[in-house]
């Protein structure tokens, strides 16, 4: 039942084996696990998928959508980066946020100068909006 329900193919047929312990049966089990799963994707989906849904979960599925077909992320992606210091000035910050409409900024190590690396190390991403209340609680202060 669980092979056709939850669609635990190979754990399940590992759980049985190891229940009854013997090996003899072990080809006759995964054939008939298969057979279960294949015939419960016939009807429905999986029962974890059917509680995805259910719940409302965001999923990306397995497939990028038929709009996505041949899309690299240079088409998408703004080619000006603008990233802020591990410690940065306010009015950097202040700066970047006007000048910019992005969402995210990523966090750097150190900016450095010169041309051939003008960015440190990846350090992690920011917000817009944690920059907008550390400027608000900078305000308060």
């Amino acid at each position: 039942m669980l092979g056709g329900v939850v669609r635990m193919t190979i754990s399940l047929t590992v759980i049985i084996i190891e229940a009854t312990g013997n090996l003899y049966y072990a080809l006759p089990i995964m054939l008939v696990v298969m057979i279960a799963k294949w015939v419960g994707d016939y009807f429905n989906e999986g029962l974890y998928d059917i509680h995805i849904h259910l719940n409302s979960i965001p999923l990306l599925g397995w497939e990028p959508p038929d709009s996505a077909a041949g899309l690299q992320a240079r088409h998408i992606m703004n080619e000006t980066v603008f990233a802020v210091n591990e410690v940065e000035k306010v009015g950097r910050v202040v700066q970047v946020l006007t000048d910019t409409i992005h969402n995210a900024f990523p966090v750097v190590e150190k900016l450095n100068e010169e041309r051939s690396k003008p960015y440190g190390k990846f350090r992690g991403l920011i917000l817009r909006s944690q920059l907008l209340v550390l400027l608000k609680l900078k305000e308060q202060v």
